[in-house]
């Protein structure tokens, strides 16, 4: 079983689920790295490995996902497709029940008290405004420097906890 602690309230995971999915292994010979495209009804991961698929499911960072390292090993190509328009936090909820029907992925869920970074509003407020386009969120970086786009605040303490190897 995998030990996870979650990051916000989520929906029953029994309350989400796609109403059609297919969930194979992925070709070993494929495109490396992993691509993760979230539309208002669709959800397509290429060459995830369980474990990501794990972290995403549950919106947790690589250091509240424990397991056996063969998680790791295990690549998967996964569409979901949902009833209707859903929010992508749904769209990764609804990864659990469909990872624990095809594949019998067990978790247990675990506090523990962890060190971790608190995001904080500055003085004179954020930096940053509201996105005014439309697509999916990307977020890039350079030497010193991160962008964002179209990230929830849930989604970028997320971005911003797992080079620092810290919980949200």
């Amino acid at each position: 079983g995998c030990l996870a602690q979650p990051v916000v309230a989520q929906p029953s995971a029994s309350a989400l689920a796609f109403e059609a999915a297919t969930l194979r292994l992925a070709d070993p010979a494929g495109t490396p790295g992993t691509r993760v495209q979230a539309t208002p009804d669709t959800l397509t991961i290429h060459g995830s490995s369980l474990r990501d698929c794990i972290q995403l499911a549950y919106q947790m960072t690589s250091t509240q996902v424990t397991g056996p390292e063969w998680l790791n090993d295990v690549r998967l190509d996964v569409v979901g497709k949902a009833a209707g328009p859903v929010t992508q936090t749904q769209l990764y909820s609804m990864l659990r029940p469909l990872l624990a029907e095809r594949l019998g992925v067990m978790t247990h869920i675990e506090r523990k008290e962890a060190q971790v970074y608190v995001l904080t509003l500055a003085k004179g407020g954020p930096k940053f405004s509201e996105s005014t386009t439309e697509g999916p969120p990307k977020g890039r970086g350079t030497a010193g420097q991160m962008i964002f786009e179209r990230f929830t605040m849930s989604e970028l303490a997320l971005q911003l906890s797992q080079p620092l190897g810290r919980s949200e």
